[in-house]
């Protein structure tokens, strides 16, 4: 059944910055995990063509290293970011 469970408004207004920071890391957690397929995907093409003997091997490898670090860095300051938003919420709260 439903869980109903009543609050007061004062409840609600109290709770509410958690429940934002829920929402938030949420929607982190759903682009990064979306992010990381589309990466997986990007690399499983590159290994097929790198595979294929193309003659532009050597730049496909060279796209490939630059995205991966392109990539490393946005993961490194959504890390950082997240971490802010989270000192932020605890500072709100005090």
């Amino acid at each position: 059944g439903k869980n109903k469970r009543s609050c007061s408004a004062s409840e609600a207004e109290r709770d509410l910055p958690d429940f934002m920071s829920e929402l938030e890391e949420a929607k982190v957690v759903h682009f990064n995990s979306t992010l990381a397929l589309h990466r997986m995907q990007m690399w499983h093409a590159l290994e097929e063509n790198m595979n294929q003997s193309d003659p532009e091997e050597e730049s496909l490898k060279f796209v490939s290293d630059r995205c991966t670090f392109l990539c490393s860095r946005v993961k490194k300051l959504q890390d950082e970011a997240s971490k802010l938003q989270e000192e932020i919420t605890e500072t709100q709260k005090n």
